[in-house]
């Protein structure tokens, strides 16, 4: 290959991946569902076998510890509480890690683009969320299907976007700040425009001096975006003129003086409080009626991270596996809920990985923030203030995971690589160095990962896709052709508890209509397989009582449904079941 035209030639390719990544993730639940980042990690080690066949992977500290990350997640397989979703996690983050690998390969140029690229699908997502009503107790979700998520998301675009606008003069970002702002207070989202809202200040004093202008001609913007989140719901006509005004506003932006900008400035604000003060005083603001902020949902999260807590400390190197905070939760509740993530990202690593795992993942975060800082410092001054939007933007990103579980997508992992991606690649004579030496076993060693972590992927993807099938069968009412789907599912499941308990359901669900002890005999046998996977998991106990209650082990039912209520004391209906069944064994 000439070495001139590679380097050209493999960041048009990267670049093309990362649309394909951007695109995907704005419209199909940022990989959040097992499905997506299953497809996505096949994808991803699929062109990583093929990019680093030829070119040396680029190594810094970041990358050390994210790998340790990895492992450790991995090794968790082998003593995980919840083994499928243990192998799930894992993947997952493996995922994340090719997302990583192809991402610091991006010039500064290309990274760049992909930046300009996320505003583009995530201005396009907006729009078509809106009008297609993707609203979740009155809050705009998106297709993130998570109003949070979704508004940490328009709150990093918004931030770039206006760091890009005074740094070019474009008026698109000008527009696109606008929207952006617009729909973050349609989300509702609270821990978000509390970040957007510092970054803003933030962004004030670095560009207070060269940018003032600007400036003001964005905090228009950002009142005019307020206003048509407060006329949304309320009136078609004062949102389409809203939109309308911004869209003069932009057009004819660069005839405002900063005297002008000054007043009109100080008149959208006054107009933008005041209506919204209004409306939410005459209860005419229904989509932000919530915004106040909740005392009692913020004690619900002291009482997840508190529980989570003393959940990691008996578990404090190891963890328990990805998955264990979802299955073994209720043994440490001091209160009555179900949570699958904690809404912290350091608590779920550190009950899903131990101190290794949480170690490795701090060191990678702050690996990235501080190479944001270090080019900041290094920036020329046209780029300071991009670069201050990069790193208000990550700074939300990382601060938001740790009181939600946004980081559960891996879309918003990868947005956070390419705020803090910039890492120059080196010319192809420097990437020969040392090749004839390592280069048989780096390309051994990275088409073996790959293929294991595709292969493993494929089967729980194909197997997974069995099982969704098996619901379909089930609501249509053909529980027979749904056995015969989670057959199919068990044969290619690595772990298969989750299949085997369903069909013990179906089993015994047609024994109860039949009483056809040939069916109670196949759920009991299809329970000890799950529980032979997995033999803590509350659930799979709890139809184990049962079926031995009808076996007429009557001693031995009551005895493991003891257990349960005790590990699990806020199951009423258990203890109200166990009640029942003493009285029944004492007549």
């Amino acid at each position: 290959m000439n070495s001139q035209n590679a380097q050209p030639r493999t960041q048009t390719y990267l670049f093309a991946l990362t649309i394909i990544f951007l695109v995907s993730g704005s419209f199909f639940h940022g990989f959040l569902f097992e499905e997506e980042y299953l497809v996505g990690a096949i994808v991803a080690f699929g062109v990583l076998s093929v990019l680093y066949f030829k070119h040396r992977i680029l190594h810094d500290p970041a990358l050390y510890f994210l790998l340790v990350c990895v492992c450790s997640y991995a090794v968790s397989l082998s003593y995980a509480i919840n083994k499928q979703d243990a192998l799930l996690e894992a993947i997952k983050i493996a995922f994340v890690a090719a997302i990583y690998l192809i991402f610091k390969h991006l010039n500064p140029e290309t990274n760049d683009r992909a930046l300009r690229v996320l505003l583009g699908t995530s201005f396009a997502a907006v729009v078509i969320g809106i009008a297609g009503d993707r609203f979740y107790d009155d809050r705009l979700a998106g297709f993130l299907d998570y109003a949070n998520a979704q508004g940490l998301l328009l709150a990093v675009c918004s931030i770039i976007a206006q760091a890009l606008y005074m740094t070019g003069r474009q008026g698109r970002y000008l527009g696109a700040h606008f929207a952006f702002v617009m729909a973050l207070g349609l989300t509702q989202s609270r821990t978000a425009m509390l970040l957007w809202a510092l970054s803003q200040i933030i962004l004030y004093a670095a560009a207070r001096k060269k940018y003032f202008e600007l400036w003001l001609r964005v905090l228009i913007g950002t009142f005019l975006g307020i206003m048509g989140s407060v006329a949304f719901g309320q009136s078609v006509w004062a949102t389409l003129l809203i939109i309308a005004i911004s869209g003069v506003f932009v057009w004819k932006q660069a005839a405002f003086s900063v005297g002008l900008s000054r007043s009109v400035a100080a008149a959208a604000g006054a107009v933008a409080v005041t209506w919204a003060g209004w409306q939410l005083y005459d209860g005419g603001l229904s989509r932000w009626e919530k915004f106040g902020l909740s005392a009692t949902e913020w004690q619900s999260r002291l009482v997840y991270y508190r529980d989570a807590l003393r959940m990691s400390l008996d578990a404090v190197w190891t963890g328990y596996g990805g998955g264990g905070w979802a299955q073994l939760q209720y043994e440490y509740q001091s209160s009555d809920y179900f949570v699958r993530y904690v809404h912290n990202q350091l608590l779920q690593v550190a009950t899903d990985t131990g101190l290794i795992g949480t170690v490795s993942f701090i060191g990678f975060v702050s690996v990235l923030l501080y190479r944001g800082f270090y080019e900041l410092r290094n920036a020329p001054e046209e780029r300071k203030l991009i670069q201050w939007g990069r790193l208000c933007a990550s700074a939300a990103i990382v601060v938001h995971s740790l009181v939600d579980f946004v980081l559960a997508y891996p879309f918003l992992f990868g947005v956070f690589f390419l705020l803090n991606g910039r890492v120059m690649v080196p010319d192809e004579e420097n990437r020969t160095e040392n090749r004839r030496i390592s280069g048989a076993f780096r390309i051994a060693g990275i088409l073996l990962v790959s293929l294991i972590i595709m292969i493993t992927s494929g089967l729980s993807l194909i197997s997974g896709s069995y099982s969704r099938t098996a619901s379909e069968l089930l609501r249509n009412e053909k529980p027979a052709d749904a056995v015969r789907s989670l057959d199919r599912s068990i044969k290619l499941a690595l772990f298969a508890d989750q299949a085997h308990d369903r069909k013990s359901k179906i089993y015994f669900q047609e024994y109860l209509q039949s009483r056809d002890q040939r069916y109670l005999a196949v759920a009991k046998e299809e329970n000890s397989q799950a529980l032979q996977t997995n033999p803590s998991q509350i659930w799979y106990l709890k139809l184990q009582s049962d079926i031995l209650w009808e076996q007429g082990e009557l001693e031995k039912s009551i005895r493991i449904l003891e257990d349960l209520t005790t590990k699990n004391p806020f199951e009423s209906r258990w203890r109200e079941e166990l009640k029942q069944r003493r009285m029944q064994l004492s007549k």
